[in-house]
């Protein structure tokens, strides 16, 4: 017998990661999240999304912005290869310029990497009925069955009747 397709509840996953990459909740897209740069707070104001949904869940963001970081050092350093190599400017000039760019880049991208990892992982990882607001992130869902929250299915991901 065919059984039905779970279906997500809640935003979609293109809405989720477009709302993770403009530092916004992914769950319910509210912003002012940071208290300052470097600090987010522990939960969405709006929603109530805990944004470190499990332990060690930022090492996910530390390595996006790794890997981001590296990218686009490589491209400067490829670029500056092709445009410096016979010209009489010093090595280390290009050296500097790119230990700038090496030190910079992760300090502006953090706020962003840090809200995208967290659309990331509600995109692997739907969100649970206990975790957020429903009310306020699928007002649709709310009251699809009142006992268990908006979702009815062992693994959460299935929506009620």
């Amino acid at each position: 017998m065919n059984q039905p397709k779970p279906t997500r509840v809640g935003p979609s996953v293109p809405v989720i990661l477009v709302r993770g990459l403009r530092k916004r909740c992914p769950a319910c897209g509210q912003g002012k999240l940071f208290h300052r740069w470097f600090s987010i707070a522990e939960q969405c104001p709006r929603c109530g999304l805990k944004f470190e949904r499990i332990e060690g869940h930022w090492i996910g963001s530390v390595g996006m912005n790794t890997i981001i970081t590296f990218g686009l050092v490589l491209i400067a350093l490829i670029v500056s290869l092709l445009l410096f190599i016979n010209s009489d400017i010093p090595q280390w000039y290009v050296a500097i310029g790119l230990g700038i760019l090496a030190l910079t880049i992760p300090p502006l991208i953090d706020p962003f990497t840090r809200t995208f990892w967290t659309a990331i992982d509600i995109a692997m990882r739907p969100l649970e009925a206990t975790e957020v607001d429903w009310t306020v992130v699928d007002p649709d869902a709310v009251g699809v069955n009142s006992a268990a929250g908006p979702m009815n299915s062992a693994d959460g991901n299935t929506p009620g009747p």
